[in-house]
């Protein structure tokens, strides 16, 4: 019989002794124990990407949660008043880099935990891609065929969600220092992933190739264009213009409607047709896949119609070039690129 007086109690609980005293009600009532941090002390988080970290404890009662220092835009820390909290958010663009920060956890028992934590910010995944090449032509004269930048997952899909990203144009090979201007500005932001220009020029001419470059915002991977010819000397400008042979259905994986979706190993006619008629010329066919670059695959002649066809096996994501080098009479020019994706690559 305990009557009316307390008797204090020693428990094992957990592994951790716990000192309870019993109350003239007859009720255990358990003494605090001082909180400790459990979670782990680093978490990694990607630039437009959200990500989140749930930070543990233990103590009695449940302790509070704080956090000092700095943490990147878009990401906040959340006090959930069990014990837990949640590092959390989509970091805004431009902020990759190291956020060495404090968790504390207290509950009234000395000592209060301290653990020191870093939040490692990743850059972006994404990349930018010319879905569309500048055309180039005459000097000074809006082309004709305007670019197109597209924002484009690790796996090669449009990211169809970003719709704050700025996409801002440059010149990026300059052989005769043109300007570049385009009616639409040079910077664009895109809607549903893809950032399309219009009226874009270069006030000088060159007998050498110029390129484009794409930065973005969001410190995604830079894109270069193909380069293209804009009007200089007495050369005559040429146009090529690129599609694949009839047969093959366009489809809606990876880069959009300008790309086809085929079956691995499939085959598929790439054609160039040139204006003007650059019949008996030879001209470059390029190649690039998802994890190589740029190279000259082969030389083809110009048919008498003005075409040159390719016939190539597609496996997985590949993307063709034509260049025509220019001579005396005709300057150098570049097709636009035609990408064929493999949906199960």
């Amino acid at each position: 019989m305990f009557g009316l007086f307390n008797r204090r109690l020693a428990a094992m609980l957990g592994g951790a002794l716990l000192v309870v005293g019993l109350l003239p009600s007859g009720v255990l009532a358990a003494s605090a124990v001082a909180p400790a941090v459990t979670s782990a002390k680093s978490t990694t988080f990607t630039v437009g990407v959200a990500g989140t970290f749930r930070v543990t404890t233990t103590g009695a009662p449940a302790p509070l949660l704080g956090e000092t220092g700095a943490l990147p835009a878009g990401v906040t820390f959340t006090d959930h008043h069990t014990g837990t909290a949640t590092l959390a958010g989509t970091p805004a663009p431009s902020t990759n880099g190291t956020y060495p920060i404090r968790i504390t956890a207290a509950n009234g028992t000395n000592p209060s935990a301290v653990q020191p934590f870093t939040l490692t910010v990743n850059r972006a995944t994404n990349h930018l891609y010319f879905a569309t090449q500048p055309g180039g032509g005459a000097t000074g004269t809006v082309w004709a065929q305007q670019p197109v930048v597209e924002v484009v997952s690790a796996a090669n899909q449009i990211a169809t969600t970003d719709n704050s990203t700025v996409v801002t144009l440059s010149i990026g090979t300059n052989p005769a220092v043109g300007m570049l201007s385009c009616t639409s500005g040079t910077g664009r932001r895109i809607v549903k992933g893809v950032a399309t220009f219009f009226g874009c020029r270069i006030t000088r001419g060159s007998a050498n190739l110029y390129t484009l470059t794409a930065t973005s915002s969001a410190a995604y991977a830079a894109a270069t264009s193909k380069p293209f010819y804009v009007g200089g000397g007495t050369r005559t400008p040429v146009s090529p213009t690129d599609a694949v042979a009839s047969g093959v259905n366009r489809g809606t994986s990876g880069f959009g409607t300008r790309s086809l979706a085929v079956a691995r190993d499939s085959y598929v006619t790439v054609l160039v047709r040139t204006s003007p008629n650059l019949a008996g010329s030879l001209v470059q066919i390029w190649v690039a896949s998802k994890t190589s670059g740029w190279r000259q695959l082969t030389l083809r002649r110009v048919a008498a119609d003005g075409t040159v066809h390719y016939f190539a096996r597609v496996n997985g994501w590949t993307a063709y070039w034509v260049k025509f080098t220019g001579n005396a009479t005709y300057a150098p020019a570049a097709s636009h690129g035609r990408i064929a994706t493999n949906p199960h690559y």
